[in-house]
């Protein structure tokens, strides 16, 4: 992303807390935009105009923009917040746990997208998988600076 050398500033200017809820709702826009395409191919004959294709390339453009420019703030603003929640005796273990609990999440994320998948139809993941977004994007809100 050519946001991303922009992130600092960004961090700076806005702050820690407020970067970090900027940068989460960014790729909670790309997410949420997946319900769109999701409902196109249940109902390919729809007339509805949210399901129509050239509106859903666009806003899909659109998403894919906002989670460029959220991922450049996202990524610097959480390595300034861990750096300030450790300290050099701990630092490692951090970022370790930090890293451990990103990469795990794509293993859980794949698991519940199997199950949900084998199950209900691809709206209904993109719904929950929205859901889910929105409320880290809540928790958020309750974050202390360190």
């Amino acid at each position: 992303s050519c946001f991303s050398f922009f992130g600092s500033a960004i961090v700076n200017k806005l702050g820690l807390k407020a970067s970090l809820i900027m940068g989460t709702t960014g790729y909670m826009t790309m997410v949420f935009f997946f319900i769109l395409p999701a409902f196109m191919s249940e109902y390919p004959n729809s007339d509805l105009f949210l399901l129509n294709r050239n509106l859903i390339t666009v806003l899909s453009i659109f998403a894919a923009v906002i989670t460029g420019i959220g991922a450049g703030i996202l990524w610097v603003a959480s390595g300034k917040f861990l750096t300030l929640c450790s300290n050099d005796s701990n630092k490692g273990l951090y970022f370790s746990i930090f890293f451990s609990v990103y990469n795990s999440s794509q293993a859980f994320s794949a698991t519940i997208a199997s199950l949900v998948l084998g199950v209900f139809k691809q709206s209904t993941f993109f719904i929950i998988t929205s859901s889910i977004c929105l409320l880290g994007v809540i928790a958020l809100f309750f974050i202390r600076h360190p």
